[in-house]
């Protein structure tokens, strides 16, 4: 197999930092890409993480056995009010920031990536990383299901007063939406895992298959029940991960059922933010030292919002979904008829005059179908053969 050189490549991985579901989707195609290199006898890749998500939050996902973390935003995603609620004309504003000085920021960001001697990009899905890559001739793969532009025009089609809020006319709108696409075009390929939301402008897209952490499920339930009794709790709970994606949300939880088809509940929030109002039948992720994807393989169900991460996550472990509507995020969508064709996800409106009664209804609803297929996520193979091809030059089929 033709080879760059005889030295192991250096790959950046760009995540962004909107929440937690990019590192959830990228940390699976850097470890399937080292693997299968491995396999094939391959230099080893060396990994540069791009980001400001905390270091620990990415070498829970990520070994930390020579990756480098490159500390640095490329994107912001949107503003956020929440887990569910766009700020849309602060979004406007820090996009018009952004790109206001546009050549600069690339070439400064090109800089960069020559000085760290980078071999090739793989970006989920920071479209400045693509651009300062194409700009100094590094080549590059772009990674989501999701992009900003698709994101951002049709929040503005359906508000379009947020221009004038924001200060930016349609015309430098038009721009910046422009400079996205051709930042986003500029990647050999922007693949595109199963559930993902339309790009028809893009022009360079590929679907490939579901892309997910490969979960140890050993002695996951017995490890979440010996926690579990140490705060007093019996083996027969019901226990319930509510994650809405690392976005701080102000849920109240005070109220939500305590039991199910007889059985205690227990909900363990995947976050400690401050805005939570938790009820006495919950424990505090805090507390828990065996990592996240362990707490939810063990789990009985997941309370979430419409999110690649967690939706995916839960079809791989076959774990019953509760998921509130997100009727204003675009991608929201595709996610959700996805997850609604598998069987075992019921969606409610976080708006809903009785929430708790609606949740109530869908977790009897869930735990009286039978147990659902779990999915194998076939898209970490198909991505990393794209990963090797773009460092190797030569495809690894």
């Amino acid at each position: 197999m033709m080879t760059m050189g005889l030295t192991s490549p250096t790959c950046l991985l760009a995540i962004s930092s909107h929440g937690l579901g990019h590192l959830a989707q990228a940390c699976p195609i850097a470890k399937a890409s080292s693997r299968l290199a491995a396999q094939l006898n391959l230099p080893s890749i060396k990994w540069i993480v791009r980001t400001t998500i905390k270091p620990e939050l990415v070498f829970r996902r990520l070994p930390n056995d020579g990756v480098q973390i490159d500390h640095g935003a490329d994107d912001f995603g949107m503003v956020m009010h929440d887990a569910m609620t766009i700020d849309l004309a602060a979004s406007l504003q820090q996009y018009a920031e952004l790109h206001a000085n546009w050549d600069e920021r690339v070439e400064t960001l090109a800089n960069h990536l020559t000085n760290l001697n980078v071999d090739a990009v793989l970006a989920d899905v920071p479209y400045l990383t693509l651009a300062a890559a194409a700009h100094v001739s590094i080549p590059s793969l772009a990674f989501c299901s999701l992009n900003w532009a698709d994101i951002l025009l049709p929040c503005v089609e359906q508000h379009p007063e947020a221009l004038e809020v924001a200060g930016i006319s349609s015309t430098q709108f038009d721009t910046i939406i422009s400079q996205i696409q051709d930042a986003y075009r500029s990647a050999s390929l922007f693949l595109c895992p199963t559930p993902s939301m339309p790009m028809p402008s893009l022009g360079n897209t590929l679907q490939i298959g579901p892309v997910c952490e490969e979960f140890d499920n050993h002695n996951s339930r017995q490890v979440l029940e010996n926690w579990a009794a140490g705060f007093g709790l019996k083996a027969d709970c019901l226990f319930v991960v509510v994650s809405m994606g690392g976005i701080p949300t102000a849920l109240d939880m005070q109220h939500w059922p305590t039991t199910c088809h007889g059985r205690p509940i227990c909900y363990i929030p995947a976050g400690n933010h401050p805005s939570l109002k938790l009820p006495p039948n919950a424990l505090s992720f805090a507390h828990w030292k065996f990592g996240y994807q362990k707490l939810l393989a063990g789990c009985d169900l997941v309370i979430s919002k419409p999110g690649y991460g967690t939706f995916v996550e839960a079809a791989v472990l076959g774990k019953p979904l509760i998921y509130f509507e997100r009727p204003l995020w675009p991608e929201a969508d595709a996610l959700s008829k996805w997850i609604d064709s598998r069987g075992h996800a019921v969606s409610i409106s976080a708006q809903a005059c009785d929430l708790a009664q609606e949740i109530e209804a869908a977790m009897a609803e869930l735990l009286s179908r039978k147990e659902a297929p779990k999915l194998h996520p076939t898209g970490n193979d198909e991505a990393a053969r794209h990963v090797l091809q773009l460092l190797f030059e030569s495809s690894p089929a």
